[in-house]
């Protein structure tokens, strides 16, 4: 099976903020790193690969139920002060969202990274959103999420979710060009 690519990785993004899909296939080909991401027959596999010029790529791969590359950043040196070129995928992953991650609401918890977690839902209602995001200052932003509400509608498992202010992360990408 070939692996598509993302209109969030090829489509529109502020200027900047793209991610050539040469360099999405060379991560996926020749990564350094995995980590896999599992939520019954869901498997998200985050792929680095580190480079001493510019810093790593990164990319998330959903490999089932079919396998599509769902994002792609390029990670700079001075994203932490922690060194970024020994870092595991999900701990650069951890940092990125820290650093340009907006507020996303699962089910009653609100943080700005959610991983494999059972969130309540407190008073479940019929057409009760599982998902919001805070964006006060109205940036463009794109949005990760693999959930699924439970059977009865108490709780919600978040594989992962986050959302990148993409504003933000295109301007700290260009100063970088």
């Amino acid at each position: 099976m070939r692996i598509k690519v993302s209109e969030q990785i090829t489509g529109e993004c502020p200027p900047n903020c793209g991610f050539p899909l040469q360099r999405v296939w060379q991560v996926i080909e020749k990564h350094d790193q995995v980590h896999e991401i599992h939520m019954d027959e869901l498997v998200i596999r985050l792929l680095s690969r580190h480079s001493s010029y510019y810093g790593v790529d990164l990319v998330g791969l959903e490999t089932k139920p079919q396998e599509l590359a769902i994002f792609a950043f390029r990670i700079y040196p001075d994203l932490c002060e922690e060194a970024i070129s020994d870092m595991a995928p999900l701990d650069l992953l951890r940092r990125f969202v820290d650093r340009f991650g907006l507020i996303v609401r699962v089910g009653n918890r609100e943080n700005k990274f959610h991983l494999q977690q059972v969130i309540p839902i407190e008073n479940p209602q019929s057409g009760t959103q599982l998902l919001s995001v805070a964006n006060p200052e109205n940036h463009t932003h794109i949005v990760q999420s693999f959930i699924k509400a439970s059977r009865d509608g108490r709780s919600v498992e978040a594989a992962i979710a986050f959302c990148i202010d993409t504003t933000a992360y295109a301007a700290w990408r260009k100063m970088h060009e």
